[in-house]
């Protein structure tokens, strides 16, 4: 029993010490260049836009290190880079939004999950116009699916590999979309609804159809730490801080700020 004693009290004096070197430095987080609106995107001024990055997940997370007078900086990278650096660990040690498999889960400390999302697919009324015999997952079998470079695509039941053609944004997506170089393109509801808040692209073309998938749960996502004593530090205190935001009921505010 004294043994364990020792250990437990290691493991809490390791936190302790983690969580106040973070206090000496700046933790550099990344999060993708293609933005992941209304979660992470950059403001706009207009139609330009601004250097300022904001969304749900940086409010957040602003919530949580204020508590703790840590200091950090979002940089959005193209999302297999981000997914890189953060497992190299380096010089980053957070990305601010992911869903869960269990090769991430290996590379990676997962936070508890941080939101949910909705799937849909969504296809080219041009190419299309009576739209696409799909109602559950497996049917997406029957199609060509497009897709962006490193996203995880197992929430919709189908392999990674099965992505025929991927690209790096939603933007050219869509235009491949269009183009017929593929059937379909898996992605959230709620992403899509955010980029015509910035943007006058997805949900604002008309010629762009979409259903839900009737099968699929909601997919949580997280945010990924580097697998070291500083993201494992981390995660202890965002897992610690979303649980105290939602006691307190100010997560449930700032969730309404961006979605309703």
């Amino acid at each position: 029993m004294r043994k364990n004693f020792f250990i437990t009290f290691l493991l809490f004096f390791s936190l302790v010490l983690n969580a106040f070197d973070l206090n000496e430095s700046i933790i550099y987080i990344a999060d993708d260049a293609a933005e992941w609106p209304p979660y992470v995107y950059y403001e706009r001024n207009g139609s330009q836009k601004t250097e300022n990055i904001v969304g749900f997940t940086v409010d957040l997370i602003d919530l949580i290190f204020s508590e703790h007078g840590i200091e950090y900086k979002i940089d959005l990278l193209p999302w297999a880079r981000a997914l890189l650096e953060v497992e190299m660990g380096q010089t980053y040690k957070m990305i601010l939004g992911a869903n869960y498999s269990e090769e991430r889960a290996e590379k990676y400390y997962v936070s508890n999950s941080i939101y949910q999302t909705t799937g849909y697919f969504f296809y080219s009324k041009k190419n299309n116009p009576n739209g696409l015999n799909i109602i559950i997952s497996e049917d997406l079998n029957n199609y060509i699916i497009g897709g962006i470079v490193g996203y995880n695509y197992s929430p919709y039941n189908i392999s990674n590999d099965y992505i025929y053609n991927r690209t790096r944004n939603h933007d050219l997506l869509v235009k491949m979309l269009h183009e017929n170089r593929f059937d379909v393109f898996l992605e959230n509801i709620e992403v899509l609804q955010g980029f015509c808040y910035i943007e006058n692209i997805c949900l604002l073309d008309t010629s762009l159809g979409y259903e839900k998938i009737i099968d699929l749960p909601p997919t949580n996502f997280h945010i990924l730490f580097t697998k070291d004593s500083i993201g494992l530090a981390l995660k202890n205190i965002v897992d610690e801080g979303l649980e105290k935001l939602k006691k307190s009921g100010e997560y449930y505010i700032l969730y309404q700020k961006y979605f309703y």
